[in-house]
């Protein structure tokens, strides 16, 4: 799965620390297997918790956009 992230998405990680950065890069970066605490919200949307953080994300055609 090809992954993309909105101007938004990615405005908010390069604005992150470098501990923080690093952990949020790994759980996008492994989104791609689906594993984790996925929840489905919507029709194509989802929620992935990591920590603290939610990261909100579609799939639409074999492509993950955030």
């Amino acid at each position: 799965m090809k992954i993309v992230l909105s101007k938004q998405a990615r405005k908010y990680l390069l604005k992150q620390t470098g501990k923080t950065r690093k952990k949020l890069d790994k759980a996008i970066f492994n989104l791609e297997e689906l594993n984790g605490d996925i929840k489905r919200i919507g029709d194509n949307q989802y929620r992935f918790k990591i920590e603290h953080f939610r990261i909100l994300f579609s799939i639409i055609e074999d492509v993950i956009y955030i």
